[in-house]
């Protein structure tokens, strides 16, 4: 089986994005990992969390506590030899806003068509939106590992409606099954 890291996006001191409704995107994000980490283990990989509770990474040293923290995930990540990462995020923006996007960075194609594999299930099996995947040069975690790696941000916590969609199991686990049928079908024509 494959060695899955799964990233849950914030943590601990930092909150990451607010809803318009209060909800914290270092909660979803969690909920929704720790879903994953399950549908992964029963699809037979196994799974390396960067973290399974409420959480930061930080640890003394130098540089912002942000870097710090994102350190330490890519030193579990890669500790760990995992073949592949997934990091969940939730997006923000303006209020009308929706929709599951995936984010790769384009140095390496296997990230593309990993982003573009899962980008694909979220459309399908989602069916709200047609939001394609996207490259960005600016995500730590994507830059500085050598696996295929992508981010998924789940959808957007600034719309009202979308917020709390997000916040429900039911949908929550619609999108675990999405992104679990997006790797399979990256692994199968690898």
């Amino acid at each position: 089986g494959k060695i899955i890291a799964v990233d849950p996006g914030h943590g601990g001191y930092d909150p990451g994005a607010k809803g318009a409704g209060g909800t914290l995107e270092k909660d979803l994000n969690l909920a929704i990992a720790l879903k994953l980490k399950e549908a992964l283990e029963e699809a037979g990989a196994q799974v390396v969390m960067t973290r399974e509770q409420d959480v930061d990474l930080v640890t003394p040293g130098e540089g912002t506590k942000k870097f710090r923290d994102l350190s330490n995930r890519l030193r579990i990540i890669n500790e760990n030899k995992a073949d592949l990462l997934i990091s969940i995020h939730m997006n923000s923006s303006g209020s009308r806003w929706r929709g599951a996007q995936v984010f790769y960075h384009p140095k390496h194609d296997f990230n593309r068509e990993l982003a573009v594999a899962i980008q694909e299930e979220l459309r399908l099996q989602l069916k709200n939106t047609n939001r394609q995947a996207l490259p960005i040069h600016s995500a730590f975690l994507l830059s500085k590992i050598e696996v295929p790696a992508v981010i998924v941000e789940a959808g957007f916590l600034t719309n009202p409606d979308e917020e709390k969609l997000l916040a429900q199991p039911v949908y929550q686990e619609q999108i675990v099954r999405a992104i679990v049928a997006g790797i399979a079908n990256y692994l199968a024509v690898q």
